[in-house]
């Protein structure tokens, strides 16, 4: 989930998350691994970092 807007991604997907944008990474799978990378310029701040699975 980008915002509001929700996509399922495969093997070898991208998705470009705008700065400022709420979300969420969910793995849809019973049987295997979620592995993702991230690059985020600037760096990734923990201190703005919210765990959405507790809201």
């Amino acid at each position: 989930m980008v915002g509001e807007e929700e996509f399922e991604v495969s093997v070898g997907d991208s998705v470009i998350i705008p700065a400022n944008i709420p979300q969420r990474i969910t793995n849809l799978s019973d049987t295997d691994d979620l592995e993702f990378y991230c690059h985020c310029s600037p760096r990734f701040m923990p201190e703005v970092y919210e765990n959405l699975e507790n809201n």
